[in-house]
């Protein structure tokens, strides 16, 4: 596998290019099922991994339209993920070693970590749906496995397509595991997001030279103000 390795000043702007373009547009999907007369299809009988996606969409056009504020409902949105997501395997994934995140629990700010992954995506994630007023989906009949290198899992791929007035169809694969827990998105075949961000978040920590407590405060405080 080929490995990019991006320095931090692309850090803004691949964010912007990928989790918009991949979290952010299936962010559009949670305004269909406020009314449900926009979902064009779903499967009669969903799999697990299936209701697993629906359920975050519902769930997280709930929370964020019922927050009084965007503070609110980045809250509500990282709240969500600890529900959704596995943060513990979104976060070996993206240091790419167990002697890694082992480290970083040594340290003592483990869960400082996994809380800025939360805010790096919940903040763009919640900017987006907030702003995005039209968009219908579908969910496929459809569902691939996926083993993964890193995480060492069969993971299950749910396919769905988000239909926009200005995107025309974006078709976007969900990556679930065995739990029912959202690990990871790709859009129209292209680069799975948590490759782009492994890159990132890898590169923070070679700047950091294996110091795991610089390699946390240097993701927060460039994550002050993004959000």
């Amino acid at each position: 596998m080929m490995v990019i390795i991006l320095s931090y000043e692309n850090f803004k702007d691949t964010m912007k290019k990928l989790i918009l373009s991949v979290f952010l547009v299936i962010a559009f999907t949670g305004l269909l099922f406020a009314d449900g007369s926009v979902l064009r299809s779903q499967p009669a009988t969903p799999t697990p991994a299936q209701a697993a996606v629906s359920n975050m969409i519902k769930d997280s056009h709930a929370a964020i339209f019922s927050a009084p504020d965007h503070k609110s409902a980045l809250n509500a949105m990282k709240n969500l993920m600890g529900r959704f997501a596995d943060m513990d395997g979104i976060a070996l994934f993206l240091m790419g070693s167990q002697k890694t995140i082992d480290s970083i629990k040594a340290a003592g700010v483990y869960d400082r970590f996994v809380d800025v992954v939360k805010s790096n995506v919940s903040g763009m994630y919640t900017r987006r749906i907030r702003a995005e007023k039209k968009a219908q989906v579908s969910i496929h009949d459809k569902e691939e496995k996926e083993e993964d290198l890193i995480l060492k899992r069969s993971l299950s791929v749910v396919m769905t397509a988000v239909h926009t007035e200005n995107s025309g169809d974006v078709a976007v694969e969900w990556f679930i595991d065995g739990l029912g827990k959202i690990l990871d998105i790709r859009v129209d075949k292209g680069i799975r997001m948590g490759i782009t961000l492994a890159d990132q978040y890898r590169g923070v920590w070679r700047e950091s030279a294996g110091d795991a407590k610089k390699f946390v405060a240097t993701l927060e405080e460039r994550r002050k103000g993004k959000n």
